[in-house]
C-alpha cells in the first residue's frame, strides 16, 4: 500500500452537561404563580421539561458547539475516506485484479502445457508405437548378431578375442530371443515376465 498518512484523531465522547452547567435555576417567575397541582404536572411531564431545557441558552450553545464539532468530524472523515481510504482501496483492488490476471494466464498456460503433455505421451507411449519401437530394437539386436558373424574370421583372432566374440554373440542372441518372446507374448496379450 501507499505510505501511511497520519491518522485523524477524533474527539472523545461528548459529556452530558450537568445541571450546574445548564444553569436552569432560578426558574422563571411565572412558575411561582402556578398552582401546586399544575407545577407538579409540569415537573412530571418529560416533554415539558425537555422543552424548557431546550430553550435554555447554555443548552443552545452546547448544542451549537456539538453540531459544529459533528460537522468538522464529518468533514474530516469525508476527507480521510476520499483522500486516503479510497486510493488505498483502489490500489489494493488493482493489485488483486493484476494477480487474478496473472493467475488466469498461468492457469491457461498450465492447461496448454498439460494438453501438450498428454498429446506427447499418447503419441510416444501408445501401444502400437511401443510395439513398433520394440520390434525395431529386436531387429537391431538381430543385426548386431549378424554383424558379429560376418566380421568373424578365426585366423585373425587370438584365443581371448575369440572367447570374447563368442560371449558377445551368445549374449546378443540370448537378448534377441528373450525380446522376441516378450514381443510374441505381448501380441498374444499374455505379458507376464
Amino acid at each position: 500500500m501507499s505510505s501511511e498518512a497520519p491518522r485523524i484523531v477524533l474527539p472523545q465522547t461528548v459529556q452530558t452537561p450537568t445541571v450546574e452547567e445548564l444553569k436552569p435555576f432560578p426558574l422563571p417567575k411565572q412558575l411561582d404563580s402556578l398552582p401546586k397541582k399544575t407545577f407538579d404536572e409540569f415537573v412530571n411531564d418529560k416533554v415539558l421539561i425537555q422543552g424548557y431545557i431546550h430553550q435554555l441558552e447554555t443548552y443552545k450553545s452546547e448544542l451549537n458547539e456539538l453540531q459544529e464539532r459533528a460537522a468538522q468530524i464529518s468533514l474530516l472523515l469525508q476527507s480521510e475516506i476520499k483522500n486516503i481510504l479510497i486510493p488505498q482501496y483502489q490500489e489494493v483492488s488493482n493489485n488483486i485484479n493484476q494477480r487474478i490476471k496473472t493467475l488466469t494466464q498461468l492457469h491457461n498456460e498450465f492447461l496448454n502445457l498439460e494438453t501438450i503433455q498428454y498429446q506427447t505421451m499418447s503419441s510416444t507411449f501408445n501401444e502400437e508405437l511401443l510395439k513398433h519401437k520394440f520390434k525395431k530394437l529386436i531387429e537391431k539386436n538381430n543385426e548386431e548378431s549378424r554383424d558379429l558373424v560376418k566380421n568373424f574370421n578365426s585366423s585373425e583372432f587370438t584365443e581371448d578375442q575369440l572367447a570374447d566374440t563368442l560371449e558377445q554373440f551368445k549374449q546378443s542372441r540370448k537378448t534377441y530371443h528373450f525380446r522376441k518372446e516378450k514381443l510374441n507374448r505381448w501380441e498374444e496379450q499374455r505379458v507376464s515376465g
